[in-house]
């Protein structure tokens, strides 16, 4: 089967025909790439086949075949830039003249960066068209509202399948250490397999001693997974063996073997030290610094706390951060990390506040200097902030009234509050998200009424948008949220109803660039749970700890959105099972703690290595 490289969305195209300054909301012309030729946009649609070629014909061997190409940009060039493939007011369409079939393309708008703006410049669509056995004559056409239309047209020779599948990669990588004992093995192939062929006979892993593995094999699309019944022992050289005997769906049979090895690391987890510790508390907030975890806040058995700690884990020690200049005491407030200082705000401890406190950890400073109270929003508790790089920004929870639909963006360089544009519905316990240009917030409840949808706010221009409800969750509170990088991803949560609780295991990747949902496999994904924690290392989301109807958790689950697939958190020598604790990801580990198990408060924590 043919396979080919999808581009990315976010990058400098290889040619910019046009350019357009957002600042200006000016065309301006930029030169293209060499043997390129800008679409002449105002008096006609261009549209191009890019992949699987650009000639006028091509030779494939399976039952559909991926084209991908360009399309102008229409009408005006200032349709700009939410991230929405609508922005560009074209519409991708293919058909297939052979076969007599016809569809719609998936589109995507392309961005650049112009007199340092990021700017629409370009628009992609792709579609995967069937082929019928023999010639095949696609018509792909790009038209707008005004009456402008492309079109290009490819013919494609169907043969008969006559190449094998091959592994084409794996998961660990061949030579892959410090891999986790939890993690199952993954073998690509090259196309589609029948999951009927692959089996524990052809597909196996062994230790350095050659003996074998226990486990569980499984087979689609085109990836076969080996699950170990137990853990892998850890510090252990593994081989893994693939075929021969497998088939793709014509029936044509893999005739060699492919193997690969990989070790797997040290125990994952270990103990943050006891040694001055923080008092037993939940519903406290923390940071990382880059260097240390802060801890602050929440409330015990007795009262509100005002105070905290930091912990540099090498070597272990904690150091009291309560000084008489900290903020009163309080929980569920929020905290984020400027890069110099922790700024905390808002809460309740028996009354709602809209007061906080700016930590500086530096001892040759003033610990805590207070936030300023002039235009800042009003007193709540349970709501979200977000560092942007410059600001905080604040936004819904709930006060002695009812929930909030307001917010406020504070600059702790000149200390000053800025309010933050009316929005969407008032809502708490839903989750708040920065990509580098907007704050994403989602879900969370009205009281006993769950809030259906999210929104984006965009502090550059001071507006929202609504986020699309296509593929999106059910509506839930008490879940989590990350960020990637390219996607937000939202998992577990609870119904919010104590009488009738109903608790979530299903997640949903949602992208700006394209405002659409997809949702996260189910197969390995942890049990159903709120008020846990979930960070991102870069490459997967790991959630860990929360609660359901019947006790607190001390397990977890790591999802890696570029499988598609979940793995176990160890549970060897993990910490004691427990809701409402914090968690960071330090760009080698994940710490979590603090928190609550039924009425036993924590102040343990552990270091967990993936």
């Amino acid at each position: 089967m043919k396979s080919f490289h999808v581009p990315d969305v976010l990058r400098l195209p290889w040619w910019p025909p046009f350019c357009l300054a957002v600042a200006a909301q000016a065309l301006v012309s930029c030169s293209g790439g060499e043997g390129e030729t800008a679409p002449d946009v105002p008096s006609g649609g261009f549209v191009s086949i890019e992949q699987p070629t650009t000639a006028s014909r091509y030779v494939a061997d399976g039952s559909a075949l991926l084209l991908q190409g360009e399309a102008f940009i229409s009408p005006t060039h200032r349709r700009c830039c939410t991230g929405s493939a609508t922005d560009t007011g074209v519409t991708v369409s293919w058909a297939n003249a052979n076969s007599g079939e016809a569809g719609s393309a998936t589109q995507r708008p392309v961005y650049c960066v112009f007199i340092f703006q990021l700017v629409l410049c370009d628009h992609e669509w792709e579609a995967s068209v069937p082929l019928v056995m023999g010639s095949n004559i696609i018509t792909v056409r790009a038209f707008d509202p005004d009456g402008r239309v492309g079109s290009a047209t490819l013919v494609v020779m169907r043969v008969p399948d006559a190449t094998p599948p091959r592994v084409s990669s794996t998961s660990p990588l061949n030579g892959a250490v410090g891999i986790a004992v939890e993690t199952p093995i993954l073998a690509i192939f090259s196309e589609r397999i029948d999951p009927a062929t692959i089996d524990s006979g052809n597909f196996s892993v062994r230790d350095a001693a050659n003996n074998p593995v226990v486990g569980d094999v499984t087979g689609a699309d085109n990836q076969a997974t080996f699950t170990p019944v137990v853990p892998l022992a850890s510090s252990t050289a593994y081989t893994a063996t693939v075929g021969p005997g497998v088939k793709d769906l014509t029936g044509l049979v893999m005739q060699a073997s492919h193997t690969w090895s990989f070790t797997t690391g040290l125990s994952l987890w270990q103990r943050l030290s006891l040694q001055n510790a923080p008092s037993p508390r939940t519903d406290h907030t923390s940071v990382w610094t880059g260097t240390h975890l802060i801890v602050w806040g929440g409330r015990d058995g007795i009262g509100f706390l005002p105070t905290g700690g930091s912990i540099d884990p090498d070597p272990g020690f904690w150091e009291s951060t309560a000084t008489p200049t900290a903020p009163t005491g309080r929980s569920l407030h929020t905290a984020v990390w400027s890069g110099s200082e922790m700024i905390v705000w808002g809460g309740f401890n028996g009354g709602y506040l809209n007061d906080g406190g700016r930590l500086n950890p530096l001892p040759s400073l003033v610990p805590w200097r207070s936030v300023s109270s002039v235009d800042a929003p009003g007193a709540r508790a349970r709501h979200t902030a977000v560092w942007t790089g410059s600001e905080m920004i604040v936004w819904g929870g709930e006060d002695s009234n009812g929930r909030l639909s307001t917010g406020a963006r504070y600059t702790p360089s000149i200390n000053s509050w800025q309010a933050v544009v009316d929005g969407p519905p008032a809502r708490a316990l839903h989750s708040a998200i920065w990509t580098g240009a907007q704050m994403i917030i989602w879900g969370g409840a009205d009281g006993s009424q769950l809030v259906l949808g999210g929104a984006g706010f965009i502090p550059a221009t001071n507006v929202w948008r609504v986020l699309s409800s296509t593929g999106a969750p059910s509506p839930r509170a008490s879940h989590t949220a990350v960020w990637t990088g390219t996607e937000m991803i939202i998992w577990g949560g609870w119904n919010n109803n104590d009488s009738a609780p109903i608790y979530f295991s299903d997640g949903v990747r949602y992208s700006p660039q394209t405002d659409t949902w997809t949702p996260l496999a189910m197969a390995g994904a942890p049990s159903p749970r709120a008020h846990h924690t979930a960070v991102w290392t870069g490459s997967e989301m790991i959630v860990w700890g929360g609660a359901d109807e019947a006790g607190r958790f001390n397990t977890g689950g790591r999802y890696n959105p570029s499988t598609n697939t979940w793995a176990p958190v160890s549970m060897a020598t993990a910490p004691d099972r427990r809701m409402n604790h914090t968690a960071h990801w330090t760009g080698a580990e994940m710490l979590v703690w603090g928190g609550v198990d039924g009425a036993s408060l924590h102040n343990t924590g552990g270091r967990y290595q993936p």
